[in-house]
């Protein structure tokens, strides 16, 4: 499993920043996210889905975002991943921006991921 090879501790991830925190400093892209973070909503069907995936891992699932400010896939799909975190209890988001975590980055490309 990719998340046990990563080196992803509580206190790294407690570090990271929560994405309203990171989507306020954000320069690039910031009129996109901001619309996109207003629009966002999640079906009852979905939100039920990812209810019970939470409750099928214990109750809690972080979810960890390693990105950069310009990556416009993040610009446009986190509002959306930002939704589904909001809407479920159990679930959080804490975002890695990949210029400060330099271990983090290493450990993405030692598994072939060298980019975002």
């Amino acid at each position: 499993m990719l998340v046990q090879s990563l080196p992803i501790t509580e206190a790294s991830y407690n570090s990271a920043a929560d994405y309203g925190a990171y989507a306020e400093k954000m320069r690039a892209h910031r009129e996109l996210v901001s619309d996109l973070r207003k629009e966002a909503r999640i079906s009852d069907d979905d939100r039920r889905a990812f209810d019970a995936l939470v409750q099928k891992h214990g109750g809690a699932i972080h979810v960890s975002v390693m990105t950069e400010e310009r990556c416009s896939d993040s610009a446009t799909n986190l509002p959306i991943v930002e939704a589904i975190v909001k809407a479920v209890p159990g679930m959080d988001m804490k975002i890695f921006d990949m210029k400060q975590y330099d271990e983090l980055n290493a450990a993405y490309n030692a598994l072939g991921i060298d980019h975002i």
